[in-house]
């Protein structure tokens, strides 16, 4: 005899075991812009049902992101800096310093960035040329 707790235990035990649902796919690469390396940031990966993984750029300019949503996604990069932020330091300031993007901010929000990529299962390569300034 089933207990109500294992009518819904069991089915999603069994969901969980047949994959349903998993993301095993994993996307690396570079990340440039106008030749050279983007040396900070982020890179997000979005499904059209709003799955999403996201990972840090490395300072050599390459990615890699795990658990990414396979199928469609689009992809977005958000790069910050300071303005005059080699002179900052670690000095106390009177308030915070301005910020600008290092990118288009076209490629900051799923809604605009061109960037798509269809996931596949496993590691995938993928390098990200970003065109505009």
């Amino acid at each position: 005899m089933q207990t109500p707790l294992s009518r819904v235990i069991l089915p999603l035990f069994a969901l969980a075991l047949s994959g349903c649902g998993t993301r095993d796919a994993t996307v690396s690469g570079n990340i440039t812009v106008h030749g050279e390396a983007l040396k900070r940031g982020q890179v997000h990966f979005t499904s059209g049902t709003g799955e999403s993984a996201s990972t840090t750029i490395n300072a050599d300019g390459t990615y890699n992101c795990t658990m990414v949503p396979k199928g469609e996604v689009t992809i977005t990069v958000v790069s910050m800096a300071a303005e005059n932020e080699a002179e900052l330091g670690f000095k106390i300031l009177p308030k915070a310093p301005k910020m600008f993007s290092l990118v288009s901010k076209r490629y900051n929000l799923p809604e605009s960035s061109p960037l798509k990529l269809i996931v596949k299962p496993g590691p995938q390569k993928f390098n990200i040329e970003l065109t505009d300034p």
